[in-house]
């Protein structure tokens, strides 16, 4: 197996974000939480080299912070799918409980009470207000 060289690394994402075109690398740079240092390394630079403000980011949740409370449950996995995509869209952190198990014998889902859709404590007002369709708060209607 060979060796990480985050030199190559950096390298190698430089030359992969110089390819980009800006509205793809402000794509990128808007989940740059989620990238490893090398990444976030090269796409600073790469900004730079462009002149491009980075993108207002929202509050960075640190998920390990947080007590998590469940909100929904789902007999089908769409609907918990296309809940957590609304709830991501919106700028709320969240994760699935028993998706895996249901996608492998959806006849389980209700032995195990369906899909379970979890969110942070602190943001579950504005998760509820999601997913009744309603404006998320602090976000311009438009």
């Amino acid at each position: 197996m060979a060796k990480f060289d985050p030199v190559q690394e950096r390298q190698r994402l430089a030359e992969l974000y110089s390819s980009m075109s800006d509205d793809e690398l402000l794509k990128v740079y808007r989940d740059i939480h989620e990238l490893t240092e090398p990444a976030r390394e090269a796409i600073a630079a790469e900004m730079r080299s462009r002149n491009l403000q980075p993108p207002p980011t929202p509050r960075v949740i640190s998920p390990e912070n947080y007590e998590y409370v469940m909100i929904r449950q789902f007999c089908d996995l769409t609907e918990a799918l296309t809940a957590k995509s609304s709830l991501e869209s919106a700028g709320i952190h969240c994760h699935l409980s028993d998706e895996n198990m249901v996608r492998l014998d959806w006849f389980i889902s209700n032995l195990l009470g369906g899909v379970k859709l979890f969110v942070p404590f602190e943001e579950m007002d504005a998760a509820e207000a999601v997913l009744r369709g309603e404006p998320p708060v602090g976000v311009p209607e438009g």
